[in-house]
Parts: C-alpha cells; sequence; structure tokens
C-alpha cells in the first residue's frame, strides 16, 4: 500500500490544492485509506522533497505543483 499511497496522496495533493493545505484524517476517509498509511505516505514524500508539513496539514511542494503544471498529473 506504501507506493499507491503515495501516488494517491501526492495526486490528490497537486490536483487542485486546497490554499491552506489537506487534513490527513480527511484524506484517508475521501481516499479509503488508514490514517497511519496516509502518514506512512506522507512521511516519505516529505522526504522525497514532494510533500510538505504545515500546521498539520499537508500540501504539495513547489517541486510538486511545478511538475504538475509542466505535465499534469490528472489526464
Amino acid at each position: 500500500l506504501t507506493e499507491h499511497g503515495q501516488r494517491l496522496l501526492v495526486l490528490e495533493l497537486a490536483v487542485e490544492p486546497p490554499p491552506n493545505g489537506d487534513d490527513p484524517g480527511d484524506l484517508a476517509a475521501s481516499l479509503g485509506i488508514p490514517r497511519g498509511a496516509i502518514e506512512a505516505a506522507a512521511d516519505a514524500l516529505v522526504r522525497a522533497g514532494l510533500v510538505e508539513r504545515r500546521a498539520g496539514r499537508l500540501v504539495a511542494s513547489p517541486a510538486t505543483l511545478s511538475l504538475d503544471a509542466l505535465w499534469p498529473l490528472a489526464l
């Protein structure tokens, strides 16, 4: 589930991101993934520089947003 969770999470954060980021619990509920898996995926994506944590919320990093602008993740 880790790679699958990472893909879903980065896609969710990059496509039409809310201005203040997403709550991990809300993401878990909307994606149907256990919160622990969301947190593990977020940790891996933070280490990779693709996601940032801000005040307990998750946001796509500038690098992820740039990639989405050049090559949209949602086709």
